[in-house]
């Protein structure tokens, strides 16, 4: 699943993204880099981790799951919720201690603005940011934080 950690020791927040996308590559950098907690991990959406918490029915909307991010966050009980698009970056950002003004600028956004706005980028990602051939070697402190 990580490089070190069992079930019992998952992150109580990890991001799943598309691994393909040099827009996710860029905002996991970014994401983690403000992170000085350490608070997120990540993880792509066709990997291992995903295939182990992710229910079977939960569903990707619109183009699958090339289409979305996806947070995963437990609760005091253990138990994952799973949130998508623009709630998933929402919540990413108050996790992470984010950029102020974009997560106030998000939070006071109604959810279907946003995830209109979401949508707009997720169809256009390829053509503008292009695909990931290589993504090159993450920072010492990000490949901690990186699960399979």
């Amino acid at each position: 699943m990580s490089w070190e950690m069992s079930a019992q020791e998952l992150p109580d927040y990890i991001l799943f993204f598309d691994a393909e996308c040099l827009l996710c590559h860029r905002s996991v950098r970014w994401l983690s880099s403000g992170d000085r907690k350490g608070a997120l991990h990540f993880a792509p959406l066709g990997g291992e981790t995903a295939q182990e918490i992710f229910p079977p029915d939960l569903t990707i909307p619109k183009g699958g799951k090339e289409a979305s991010v996806v947070l995963a966050s437990r609760n005091g009980e253990g138990k994952w919720t799973f949130l998508q698009q623009s709630d998933a970056i929402l919540i990413a950002l108050r996790a992470s201690g984010g950029s102020p003004v974009v997560k106030n600028i998000l939070a006071v956004c109604p959810r279907v603005l946003r995830n209109v706005g979401y949508d707009m980028v997720a169809k256009s990602r390829y053509a503008i940011f292009g695909k990931a051939d290589e993504c090159g070697l993450p920072s010492e402190e990000l490949r901690g934080r990186l699960l399979s």
